[in-house]
């Protein structure tokens, strides 16, 4: 749950979720983090180093921000209140050609929901960030709720979030709080999910397709989009595609049961939820609406040469071509994991 907790916050900052990002959650940022900055140390009090561009953890000293700034730090976000701190530290960190944000949390009645979004809209996978309190505890809190409130996770990945981010005494408190605003709509779940798996393979192929023509398509498609399958799943939620034809057999043939269900969707009713396979299931259907789609999917006669021949080297038992604008191609699946 710890390593979930870890994936889910290093998500979110290459996803790009935060300012200054376009809307939409975004599953893989423009400049990957690892390439803007190198944040290596966490040189403070319970100091993690959650990211290339995320460090937590207590208070720091100014040798401590000093050290970080030579690292790359950009922006440091401070959750103590004013009264807390023994030196100035925003004439520090601006002096260290930083910029420097305060949102006060006192204890447990300064887990606000304003708090909350402040927080979430402070963080920006491109700008190397510190986030502190005094001992770590607050923001591992903070981290807890935003992860509940923006990131659509269920009570026991929020709390395994907080935990991995500094949460101690404040366990109880944030325990309350995530079980007073239950996030286990699975419907709406696995539609937030279906919607961040869309919109980030939308990008890549977008750019595979810009950089190096429709045959990079095919190459993001085998790799990239079982890749963000991977990544958007969830100790709770798992989340594959299958096909009307198979493309992948080894990650997109549906069973017997699967394919009933696919034969049921239309365009007017393209989700469906219930079980399959013994399995809770939301299956939202994915139909050939853009031209574009048929570049691929479409009759292989109309089909480009560099494509055949990048289809044939990928997938050389191919079935996935012959639709028609308006076809049935596939789903998406999210599936409800079954407790171990």
């Amino acid at each position: 749950m710890i390593r979930r907790a870890l994936m889910l916050s290093s998500l979110v900052l290459v996803t790009g979720c935060e300012k200054p990002a376009p809307p939409g959650e975004q599953a893989q940022a423009d400049v990957h983090a690892a390439e803007v900055a190198a944040l290596v140390s966490a040189p403070i009090p319970g100091g993690t180093v959650i990211s290339p561009t995320l460090v937590i953890g207590g208070q720091p000293t100014k040798a401590a921000l000093e050290e970080l700034a030579t690292q790359g730090l950009k922006h440091v976000i401070n959750l103590r209140t004013p009264s807390e701190l023994d030196f100035d530290e925003e004439k520090v960190v601006k002096e260290l050609k930083m910029s420097y944000q305060m949102i006060p949390v006192p204890g447990a009645k300064g887990l606000t929901e304003s708090a909350i979004d402040d927080l979430h809209a402070a963080l920006n996978p491109e700008v190397p960030t510190l986030v502190h309190c005094a001992s770590g505890n607050r923001v591992g809190a903070l981290f807890a709720l935003r992860a509940q409130r923006h990131l659509d996770a269920d009570f026991g990945e929020a709390l395994a979030t907080g935990v991995a981010h500094g949460l101690k005494g404040l366990k109880g408190a944030v325990s309350e709080r995530l079980h007073a605003s239950p996030k286990d709509n699975f419907p709406e779940r696995a539609s937030a999910r279906v919607t961040r798996f869309k919109e980030a393979l939308s990008r890549e192929l977008g750019a595979a397709i810009k950089a190096e023509g429709l045959a990079g398509a095919i190459d993001v498609c085998a790799q990239r989009a079982p890749a963000l399958s991977r990544e958007l799943s969830t100790e709770t939620l798992s989340l594959r595609r299958v096909g009307t034809r198979v493309r992948n057999s080894e990650t997109n043939t549906p069973s017997e049961a699967m394919r009933k269900v696919l034969k049921g969707l239309s365009k007017g009713a393209s989700v469906y939820v219930g079980t399959v396979d013994d399995t809770q299931a939301a299956v939202h259907g994915l139909f050939i609406d853009k031209p574009l789609c048929l570049s691929c999917h479409g009759p292989q006669d109309t089909l480009a040469k560099p494509v055949l021949e990048a289809l044939k080297a990928r997938y050389p038992d191919d079935e996935a071509t012959g639709y028609a604008m308006g076809d049935l191609r596939g789903a998406i699946v999210v599936e409800r994991r079954r407790a171990p």
